[in-house]
């Protein structure tokens, strides 16, 4: 489970912190590479964050360090200078190459489950008969 983020105002002035809300904190792009260099040179997550100025404390468990996981896997797939896009909690959409792709799937989706609920519905009506 999330902590919230207890006292928004001792991040907001961080210049290794993009965004901070009650949940969320986003990081620099800057913070992200010198993070994932530091890292890879074998600095601890925990000390890098905590020397950037961020209480740990305030995260669960290991967040530093998936943080930092989740930054090298993004760097490799789309590129260091892609680091200041957020992925988390993009839409399912994502997937689809156009609108109309994602449309034709939510019908095609829809219409088996119209199907479902009638077979459902039948097997439901001859048990009650018997």
């Amino acid at each position: 489970m999330r902590k919230k983020i207890r006292d928004k105002s001792k991040y907001e002035h961080n210049p290794n912190i993009k965004k901070v809300t009650e949940s969320n904190i986003q990081f620099t792009k800057e913070f992200k590479i010198k993070a994932i260099k530091d890292y890879q040179n074998g600095l601890l997550a925990d000390n890098i964050f905590l020397t950037a100025g961020i209480d740990i404390s305030e995260f669960e468990p290991g967040y530093p360090r998936k943080s930092i996981n989740r930054w090298i896997k993004a760097s490799d797939e789309y590129g260091v200078k892609h680091l200041d896009l957020e992925r988390r909690g993009r839409s399912r959409s994502q997937k689809f190459k156009s609108v109309e792709e994602e449309l034709h799937y939510l019908r095609t989706e829809n219409e088996f489950l119209k199907k479902l609920h009638a077979l459902e519905a039948i097997s439901v009506k001859k048990k009650n008969t018997k």
